[in-house]
């Protein structure tokens, strides 16, 4: 709806696999995560939820806001950034979106 290319990938952060299976990345693991990847558009941008965590996203303001107990990870290409809860983030972060002005 807002023209955003994204894959949102919760449970960023799980560790419930312990020392002898991967489960971060949706229980996905690192691995099986890399092989998803190579899956989606090469322009589309990865949206990692921690745990306990959620990104709000508020289209009239065009912002994203981090809250809870955790951060978010925002993969663009090779370009890996984390975003502790707490943080406003403008929208373009996930990449070019559709949204028009309200005043147009």
């Amino acid at each position: 709806h807002v023209g955003l290319n994204l894959a949102i990938v919760p449970h960023w952060n799980n560790t419930e696999g312990g020392a002898h299976l991967d489960t971060s990345h949706c229980f996905l693991g690192v691995e099986r995560f890399a092989q998803m990847r190579q899956l989606l558009p090469p322009d589309a941008t990865v949206l990692g939820i921690d745990e306990h965590t959620s990104c709000i996203v508020d289209v009239n303001r065009n912002t994203l806001a981090v809250r809870g107990q955790g951060q978010i990870t925002v993969i663009t290409g090779d370009d890996e950034r984390c975003f502790a809860a707490g943080t406003e983030l403008p929208l373009a972060q996930l990449g070019e979106t559709a949204l028009l002005s309200q005043h147009d």
